[in-house]
């Protein structure tokens, strides 16, 4: 209601308020109606009402056909090597790597966004001639070694 106060000197006798489901509420509908203010606000079900949407149930089965970064996030990440594919052992401070390789301690009590975790990367002589590498890391073209961190 702030903004459709804030068009008061804009609106000519004709004016519609037109808005999107966001903006479909009781309260809302109260306050346009008894201020005499002719609004269109959409609700959650008026598709399924509208003559002009039937038969398009059939497409909300298919795939978005833009690009869907979680998505394509997840799959990307389903070939990779999580952190649970590591063995830590806290009581020795080591961190044994899926090809079998010792990563070493590099920070304990780290930090990031209020979360504590503990970081392990590994030797470059041996994360470099890795034949699991590609699914260690994400950019192995361009990353030396394997890093993990656990919150």
């Amino acid at each position: 209601m702030p903004t459709v106060r804030a068009t008061d000197s804009l609106r000519a006798p004709l004016t519609i308020i037109t808005a999107d489901a966001g903006y479909h509420s009781e309260a809302n509908l109260r306050e346009l109606h008894n201020a005499g203010i002719p609004a269109m606000i959409a609700d959650g079900l008026m598709r399924r009402r509208d003559e002009r949407f039937k038969g398009q149930e059939k497409y909300k089965n298919k795939p978005d056909p833009l690009y869907d970064k979680r998505a394509a996030q997840q799959t990307k990440r389903a070939g990779h090597f999580r952190p649970d594919d590591f063995q830590l052992d806290e009581s020795t401070n080591t961190c044994i790597c899926p090809a079998g390789e010792r990563l070493y301690s590099n920070g304990t009590n780290c930090t990031v966004n209020g979360r504590q975790h503990h970081k392990f990367t590994g030797a470059k002589q041996s994360g470099v001639p890795c034949t699991l590498r590609d699914k260690c890391l994400r950019h192995p073209e361009r990353t030396k070694v394997r890093q993990v961190a656990f919150f």
